[in-house]
């Protein structure tokens, strides 16, 4: 399944959208990096109680027709409310117009960095069309013929969007966790 993230797939816009969310890949111009969530984490070690999750990247620089990322250095607690951030850094494009390496995404949980993915290449170009136009609020867990299980239940506090990291307060995560 798939939880909030940065994004600039076009759905915003008037026009069609033909990339980056859905199977359709980053088209230079068009990209996101949504939050993809895991019930179990690839070594299982830290239990049935939390979720593990990734960069659900779809960019250009990708060896899937999909959204990709690295796993999470930590998971996220169930049954509890948290902080979590994402960064979503562009590439750079040098003076011949080339795509640089230099793109980033990471994440941090209650104002501890936990993952951390460089190298990435989200755009051909640096026109105002490749900046970041939506943050997707939204969960979505299934696919194709997928039906899931049981019933999820997602509760969200707020969401800001920010140019800048926000500084963590401790104590607003432990009033809502009250």
């Amino acid at each position: 399944g798939k939880l909030p993230g940065l994004a600039n797939t076009g759905k915003g816009d008037r026009r069609p959208t033909k990339a980056a969310w859905g199977g359709r890949v980053a088209d230079g111009t068009q990209w996101s990096c949504r939050t993809n969530r895991h019930q179990v984490v690839p070594s299982n070690e830290f239990g049935a109680d939390y979720m593990g999750f990734s960069a659900y990247a779809y960019r250009l620089n990708r060896s899937s027709g999909f959204g990709e990322g690295t796993w999470a250095a930590a998971p996220m607690p169930l049954g509890e409310f948290f902080a979590l951030d994402q960064m979503v850094k562009l590439n750079s494009i040098d003076g011949q117009g080339n795509p640089v390496e230099d793109g980033e995404v990471a994440y941090w949980i209650n104002g501890k960095l936990v993952s951390h993915m460089t190298g990435v290449v989200w755009r051909d170009n640096d026109s105002p069309e490749s900046l970041p136009s939506e943050y997707w609020l939204n969960v979505y867990i299934g696919g194709t013929g997928y039906r899931a299980p049981q019933p999820h239940t997602v509760t969200f506090d707020r969401a800001i969007v920010s140019r800048a990291l926000l500084p963590f307060d401790p104590a607003v995560i432990q009033a809502l966790n009250q």
